[in-house]
């Protein structure tokens, strides 16, 4: 096989265009929000490569990734190359996705990789390698620059982050008609079995449970690889597809006199038809009884594992038997998510 040829030269340095329309977004990393449904290892993909933004070429045009290349591929002449497309590589790379991503400096030669793999389309997906031709040609020899979709938005344009786009890492905006050839859909889904996503969550803020009674735990901080396991009332962890989750929660109760008990459980719940209809709850999963200590505090840990769909919801619960009320002072919960 022939050498891999370096990268074309980029008219322009990538930089956005006229027809791309204002370039109505922050460069901090994580000010573009991911939808729970795209696959794991697609979101660690966006995470690694937002880790670069604003990273920037030295003056002679060499790079940490173009280094890397070189040393992998055992040829300097890619440390000062063009890097649009190594960048993307070593983000691949440095998450063990390289297997899907592909590993390239030659942005047609990686186009094609996708296109006999079967994995080349015209609709652009978040996760997607999309692929540019500045000449606004169609063919994939023609193509001399990439950017990965972070978000496609409802008006037709695409965020991306790129790199070697006026000589930097950036997010930008882009306006596919006329310079877009296709894109490259990696298969992330097959990379699943071996990448657990992991959500931490904090509640943060102490709990009243009336006098018999139950209530779910209201979460106020997420921590995750990319967020939106989380719903915007805190009080359900959510995922887009069907997932086994495996659960862990300390839980820390106070106002309970000694010996006296509350139950902690995680529910799967199934959300009301409709808003003011009560949840319906389809399972206590591990549901728990714990008793006080002397001096009334408890602090309790409960795990288990459980499998919901884009359909259910995962929830925290305490149940009070008690005649009086008592306090969920803190919560630290962690859910980590596998595909069946």
């Amino acid at each position: 096989m022939a050498p891999e040829p370096l990268p074309p030269q980029v008219p322009g340095g990538a930089g956005p265009r006229p027809e791309d329309g204002p370039q109505d977004v922050s460069q901090e990393p994580g000010s573009v929000s991911i939808d729970a449904s795209v696959p794991p290892a697609a979101k660690k993909m966006i995470e690694e490569a937002r880790s670069q933004l604003g990273y920037h070429e030295a003056a002679n045009g060499h790079t940490k990734y173009g280094q890397w290349y070189a040393d992998r591929h055992h040829d300097p002449s890619f440390a000062d190359a063009n890097w649009c497309d190594m960048g993307l590589s070593w983000c691949a790379a440095q998450i063990g996705a390289g297997s899907v991503v592909g590993e390239y400096a030659y942005t047609p030669w990686h186009a094609q990789w996708f296109a006999d793999h079967k994995h080349w389309g015209t609709r652009p997906h978040v996760g997607d390698l999309v692929f540019y031709d500045w000449d606004g040609g169609h063919s994939i020899s023609g193509i001399d620059h990439v950017g990965l979709v972070e978000s496609v938005r409802t008006d037709g344009r695409i965020v991306t982050i790129e790199f070697n786009t006026s000589d930097a890492v950036r997010r930008r905006v882009r306006t596919p008609a006329g310079i877009v050839v296709g894109y490259g859909s990696p298969d992330y889904r097959s990379l699943e079995d071996d990448m657990a996503e992991v959500v931490s969550l904090g509640a943060g803020a102490q709990q009243q449970v009336p006098a018999s009674k139950d209530i779910s735990i209201q979460f106020h901080k997420e921590y995750s690889d990319s967020h939106g396991h989380h719903s915007p009332d805190g009080f359900s962890i959510t995922t887009g597809a069907t997932m086994w989750a495996v659960c862990d929660a300390i839980v820390q109760v106070t106002g309970l006199r000694a010996n006296d008990a509350v139950d902690i459980a995680w529910s799967r719940m199934k959300p009301p038809a409709k808003a003011g209809d009560p949840w319906t709850v389809l399972d206590d999963a591990w549901r728990t009884p714990f008793r006080a200590a002397p001096d009334g505090s408890l602090r309790a840990q409960l795990g288990g594992q459980v499998g919901f769909d884009k359909d259910t919801r995962l929830r925290l619960r305490v149940y009070n038997h008690n005649a009086y009320p008592v306090t969920v002072a803190s919560v630290l919960a962690k859910v980590a998510f596998l595909r069946y």
